[in-house]
């Protein structure tokens, strides 16, 4: 008694300050004596080109999860492998563990690495990037910079964060430490969203240094850490060869007399005015076509009247143009 109670006055019951110095208890058999009530299973699916290496492996596999009283069966014509707890298993969450194992050797994970998820410290995390970019290329360019030229930045990134990592097709599997695993997602969810990974990778490492320096321990290390800077502004792609634009002028019914000059001197003069009045307003007139249409409304007015209508009083100059092109008309 007196054992159990010096343990637990040792436990921390206030907030803890760093909870990744926390030591998880160990899980064993004297915990948990009268086993399990129910049969756990878990099944997951495998390419075709890793069956050969799945059948050359699988009696290491099922030696390995023998010790943890876990049945493992590997299915060639479903192309499946399924993992099942039996009367002996003692430990409850041995079953996930197993189910990991059997998913990262799904995702070309080698045996000596996918074991280590059978143990309390070692976690994993199975990043999916497929989705992330929709443009085939850049998602091609963005994993391969993940890689880096002869595989150096995934090795570094394995260095620094303590994890295996594996990049294979649409998805890149970690192996180890939960706090490593936090890093790598972040560091391969930035690098397929455009952020190199020399950013994270130097951030890291400046991490560790500081980490050495007991006074810099409860301040803040923003300062010290890179920013990343987006500087990539996307512009429209320029022609080669640029076609000038002709100007135009306000009134679209100027280049009707224009391209053909008219035999008629009451249309040239039709026209000069045109150019010169574009920007004049008119009551009745709107648009491009308005000083057009207000003429010809004159012209037709002229075959009924002698007189000017009331709508020219504001511009007079009007009336003598559509009195140029009726006598044109009546003589024609």
């Amino acid at each position: 008694m007196s054992q159990n109670s010096a343990t637990k006055s040792n436990e921390p019951t206030g907030p803890v300050e760093n909870a990744w110095e926390l030591k998880i208890p160990a899980f064993k058999p004297e915990h948990n004596p009268h086993g399990l009530l129910e049969e756990s299973s878990f099944a997951t699916l495998f390419p075709q080109y890793r069956e050969q290496y799945l059948k050359q492996v699988w009696s290491l596999v099922q030696k390995t999860l023998s010790e943890h009283h876990i049945k493992a069966e590997l299915d060639l014509v479903e192309g499946s492998m399924t993992v099942k707890t039996t009367r002996k298993t003692w430990d409850p969450y041995i079953i996930i563990k197993a189910r990991d194992m059997i998913k990262l050797l799904s995702r070309s994970v080698p045996y000596e690495q996918a074991k280590r998820i059978l143990d309390d410290e070692v976690g994993c995390d199975i990043i999916k990037i497929g989705k992330i970019t929709r443009n085939r290329e850049k998602f091609v360019k963005r994993r391969q910079r993940l890689i880096g030229p002869n595989g150096c930045t995934l090795k570094s990134i394995e260095l620094l964060t303590n994890c295996y990592v594996l990049v294979q097709g649409q998805t890149v599997s970690a192996l180890g430490p939960y706090k490593g695993l936090q890093q790598v997602r972040k560091i391969v969810e930035d690098t397929m969203k455009n952020i190199h990974p020399i950013y994270n990778i130097k951030a890291l490492m400046i991490k560790r240094e500081l980490m050495k320096d007991p006074k810099l321990q409860n301040e803040n290390w923003e300062r010290f850490l890179p920013k990343f800077v987006n500087k990539n502004i996307s512009k429209r792609k320029q022609p080669k060869k640029k076609k000038e634009k002709k100007p135009l002028n306000r009134i679209s019914c100027h280049f009707m007399f224009t391209e053909e000059k008219s035999a008629s001197p009451a249309l040239n003069c039709l026209n000069n005015a045109f150019t010169v009045a574009g920007s004049h307003s008119f009551s009745n007139c709107s648009g491009d076509l308005g000083l057009f249409g207000s003429t010809m409304q004159l012209v037709t007015h002229f075959s009924n009247s002698e007189s000017p209508p009331s709508n020219t009083a504001d511009a007079p100059w009007l009336w003598t143009i559509a009195t140029s092109i009726r006598n044109d008309i009546s003589k024609n």
